[in-house]
């Protein structure tokens, strides 16, 4: 099984509302499960908050139903801006706070963990950008993460023996119970691509 993800705005979320909402609906129509939209951050820095919750509004509205991912790309972001934008991604009705888009953003342990402790359960947290080995993404997990995302996956697999020898049997514990919390919470829009 797998979902389908389409990514719209990458990696500055510049374009107009109306553009992003034209993608959404085509990549909806075409079979997405998901949609990664890159916020728009020059209007978020700019105090434009009206229009950036609009533009959420719009992309989830657009969505129909499906997995909305919202970037703000929590590196150019200040702990409380990170609080800001995740209270209006609930308000918005986004499914999921994406940290960053990659292109080089290295997502902080201390940016998920201020997003999950704004938002709880209310928000799923998404750490992606710079999760290129079991340690970091582990502590991401630790951090709050309910899901992990990677361009680099094997690097996790081919580090999890080395990265599990730094933890304690009681910390491994933990982080497998997270891990079974999060495999139960995720959004599940999942289709078969073989009979």
């Amino acid at each position: 099984e797998i979902d389908v993800t389409c990514a719209i705005a990458y990696p500055t979320g510049g374009l107009p509302i109306e553009l992003k909402v034209k993608q959404v609906k085509w990549a909806v129509e075409h079979g997405a499960d998901e949609v990664d939209v890159v916020m728009n951050i020059s209007a978020f820095k700019s105090g434009k908050y009206d229009y950036v919750r609009k533009e959420m509004e719009e992309i989830v509205k657009a969505a129909e139903g499906k997995i909305v991912k919202i970037m703000p790309c929590t590196v150019y972001l200040t702990p409380e801006e990170i609080r800001h934008v995740a209270r209006m991604m609930v308000e918005a009705g986004v499914t999921m706070l994406k940290t960053n888009a990659g292109y080089g953003q290295i997502t902080k342990y201390d940016d998920v963990k201020v997003a999950k402790e704004e938002v709880g359960d209310n928000l799923f947290v998404m750490a992606a950008g710079g999760l290129r080995n079991a340690d970091i993404a582990l502590g991401m997990i630790r951090a709050g993460a309910d899901r992990i995302d990677s361009g680099t996956p094997q690097d996790i697999f081919n580090t999890l023996d080395v990265a599990q020898r730094t933890y304690t049997d009681e910390e491994l514990e933990a982080i497998i119970k997270r891990i079974e919390e999060m495999n139960e919470k995720q959004p599940k829009i999942r289709r078969k691509i073989y009979d």
